[in-house]
Parts: structure tokens; C-alpha cells; sequence
């Protein structure tokens, strides 16, 4: 939102950005992890909670900020494994339909142990969270997604009441614990000085592309070989498609640590008082 106020007048509706309202009795357990345009980051208690604005189909390099924002939350995640972890907001893309968006966000959600919350309680009719009233529209395009699929006891899309948004809210209850003060949240936190989480983010503005070219195609280009001779082995088991997607995610790290630099993303944290 701040880079299209400063990029001079405004044309048509911007996206509106993400915000997250705590209780004032949580706010000693509170904990702000990061704050952008499109995710909030939060700690109550013993409960990372994501919520989230992806971007709508035509909006340009789409996937790329889908990427490039679940790539931030996974490294969040990573330094608060103990954590139940929410995930929640407008994902503009409904999961289930084919679609490139939709894919790479349940691919996510099954590499992290993830769980949509509207789908815990056994089969029920999908229920519409945005509604286009001149088109006569509506699809499910909000969701929670939670690591704790016994911590929930609700889902529900709110229908009643007054309201001026073209989505519906959607709503989870779930169980928490609450520690006695923040310390205790930051000695949960692995490696990161000062108890802020330890979160890299890759300037790939700044990067060296024919460098990451050409170490990509030599890295990959070994596998590739290898995947050629097990195929004439007639080998494919889980195990070599494990060990095969471990060498390809190493080649691809191992290419970006030399070719694209890396800064720690930028955090506002306020601590309890």
C-alpha cells in the first residue's frame, strides 16, 4: 500500500493490506513479529499467528510474491517449531481448483503438516466466503490453515450481521496456552539474538542471474544425470525420490548462497512491559 501512495495518484482500489486485533488482557503475551503489505506476523502465548493478503489473478509477477511470501513465512515457522502455527486471510485463490496459485499453496501446506481448518470437521457443503452481488459470483477464497488439527473445536463462515465487505468472516476457535511472560517465548527461539527471529530474505534484485544460471545448470545437470541411469534401473522407489528432491532443494540453496545475496528481514517487535 505504501508504494502506491508514493508512486504518485491513486487509480481504481489498491489491495488494502492486513492487520490482526488482540485482546488488551493478551497483551503481555503479545508478541509483533513483522509487519509488511501483505502479512502480519504475531506471537500470543504459545500460537504464531499468520494473517495474510495474496495477491488476486491478474496482478503482475502474482506467484513470484506468492513465492517469495510463504518462502518468508516457512523461515519464521522454522524459528518457532514448538509453536502451534495459524495461518489465516484472503487467499484470492480457491484450493480447490486447479490452478498454479492454488497448487503451490497446498504444496506448502502438506509440506508443513498443515490443515485446513474448513475441512477438520468431516464432509460439509462448501460455503462461499466472497460474494459478487453485480455478477451474481461467489467462491471460497478465505481460509485458516493450523499445524493443531486437535486444537480446533470450531470453523465457521458468518453470515449474520451487518456487512459492508464483498467477503464473509470466517472464524476458528482454538485452544492455546498462554506463558506467564514473553522471556519464555524467546528462549523457544533457536539462534536468534535477542529473541527476534532469525529470518533471511533473498535480494534477488541484487543478484547475479548468469551466475545462478550457470551453477543451477551444473549442480542440476549432475542430478539429471543420475535421474537418467536410475530410470534405465527402473529404480524409482520413495527413497531415491526422496534423496532426489533433498539434492535438487541443496543445488538450488547452494546456487542462491553464491549468486544472490541475503539480508535479514526486518522485524517490529514490541516486548511486553
Amino acid at each position: 500500500m505504501r508504494s502506491c501512495v508514493e508512486s504518485g495518484v491513486l487509480y481504481g482500489r489498491p489491495f488494502g493490506g492486513v492487520s490482526i486485533l488482540v485482546n488488551k488482557r493478551l497483551q503481555q503475551r503479545t508478541e509483533i513479529l513483522c509487519c509488511s503489505d501483505r502479512y502480519v506476523a504475531v506471537i500470543v502465548g504459545k500460537v504464531l499467528i499468520f494473517n495474510i493478503y495474496l495477491p488476486c489473478v491478474g496482478t503482475p509477477d502474482r506467484q513470484s510474491i506468492v513465492d517469495q511470501l510463504f518462502l518468508e513465512i516457512h523461515d519464521c515457522m522454522n524459528a518457532y517449531r514448538n509453536y502451534h502455527i495459524i495461518i489465516g486471510g484472503d487467499f484470492n485463490t480457491d484450493l480447490d481448483k486447479h490452478n498454479q496459485t492454488s497448487l503451490a499453496i497446498n504444496q506448502f501446506a502438506d509440506d508443513n503438516a498443515l490443515y485446513r481448518c474448513d475441512s477438520l470437521f468431516g464432509p460439509r457443503d462448501k460455503e462461499d466466503t466472497y460474494h459478487n452481488e453485480a455478477q451474481g459470483f461467489g467462491s471460497t477464497m478465505d481460509y485458516f490453515l493450523i499445524n493443531a488439527r486437535n486444537a480446533v473445536s470450531l470453523y465457521e463462515v458468518i453470515h449474520r450481521g451487518s456487512n459492508l465487505s464483498d467477503h464473509s468472516p470466517i472464524c476458528i476457535k482454538c485452544s492455546c496456552v498462554c506463558l506467564s511472560n514473553n522471556s519464555a517465548m524467546h528462549n523457544d527461539t533457536k539462534g536468534a539474538p535477542n529473541g527476534e527471529a532469525n529470518v533471511k530474505q533473498l535480494r534477488w534484485d541484487h543478484s547475479n542471474l548468469p551466475l545462478y544460471r550457470d551453477t543451477t545448470e551444473l549442480y542440476l545437470y549432475n542430478i539429471y544425470q543420475d535421474l537418467q541411469k536410475q530410470a534405465l534401473d527402473d529404480s524409482g522407489t520413495t527413497h531415491v525420490i526422496d534423496n532426489c528432491y533433498s539434492k535438487i532443494v541443496k543445488a538450488l540453496n547452494a546456487s542462491a548462497n553464491i549468486a544472490v545475496p541475503a539480508c535479514r528481514k526486518t522485524f517490529i517487535s514490541f516486548g511486553g512491559t
